[in-house]
């Protein structure tokens, strides 16, 4: 009885007794909160400890087949290998030929090797414009296939595995697959089939993609069977033209390059500007 009248001498209105019960409440949900806030910091310093760890592992393992398989191209003498096995394609005729030439690049077969062999052996005997032809319907066949690879077979365990290291799946812009694909055709020193794997991996839209795949390299297979049909005919006129396609097509490339490298630059003060700071 005395706690009884102690409380309520204490709360001496319902209304400072409800008043009162409001800010313990209050003073407890703050409390929690604040072991809420920390919990998630504890945790998030966790999960980036984890994420730095997946990532260091994957790339010290991919190091470490890449050192691998570097070590087993020289010991094959991989140089050589693909140098018979493109011996004996030529060797098989035209009907072989440019099927390899469709298959082959897949598996990271360098593309210019038939590009530049179509003309000297085939276009004698079958016409430059038959070569032509058939070198252009062998590239779409295999931008096609590479991008169906890439796009649906192996997209979904990337997607997974970069899920896995901590990462968010990047998505292609509306409206960049056009300037994301010439500009990754455009770039030196990438493998032709590594090209189509990231385009592919990127989804861009494929009509553009098989577009512009299929014409970069045609420029020079063009070139390349002239300049082939030329050299097996003596004709010197013809020669010159080739001279001059790969003339045109070499500079050509070079200044679109050019180009959308500046088109680059100058879009990115415009979104630094008005990007809030």
């Amino acid at each position: 009885m005395d706690t009884d009248k102690s409380e309520l001498t204490h709360a001496a209105t319902p209304v400072q007794f409800w008043e009162e019960n409001n800010e313990r409440a209050a003073c407890d949900a703050a409390s929690t909160a604040g072991l809420h806030t920390v919990g998630r910091g504890v945790h998030r310093v966790r999960f980036m400890d984890a994420r730095k760890k997946r990532l260091w592992w994957t790339l010290g393992l991919l190091a470490a087949l890449g050192c691998a398989l570097g070590l087993l191209a020289l010991r094959m003498d991989l140089g050589e290998q693909m140098k018979r096995c493109l011996e004996f394609v030529r060797a098989e005729g035209a009907g072989v030929f440019f099927l390899a030439m469709a298959v082959l690049p897949f598996f990271g077969f360098p593309i210019s090797a038939f590009i530049f062999s179509a003309g000297p052996l085939f276009a004698p005997a079958l016409g430059a414009g038959v070569v032509i032809a058939c070198g252009m319907a062998a590239l779409a066949v295999n931008v096609a296939f590479s991008y169906w690879f890439a796009a649906y077979a192996l997209r979904p365990w990337m997607e997974r595995f970069i899920v896995w290291l901590g990462y968010k799946v990047p998505k292609m812009p509306e409206g960049k697959s056009l300037e994301f694909t010439l500009i990754l055709r455009l770039l030196p020193g990438v493998p032709f089939f590594l090209q189509s794997y990231l385009l592919g991996l990127a989804r861009v839209r494929f009509g553009i993609y098989c577009i512009i795949s299929t014409l970069v390299p045609s420029g020079y297979l063009i070139a390349a069977v002239v300049a082939g049909d030329a050299l097996a005919q003596g004709d010197k006129s013809k020669l010159a033209i080739a001279g001059l396609l790969f003339a045109v097509v070499g500079v050509g490339l070079h200044l679109l390059r050019k180009r959308l490298a500046a088109k680059r630059t100058l879009t990115q003060p415009t979104r630094s500007e008005g990007s809030p700071t």
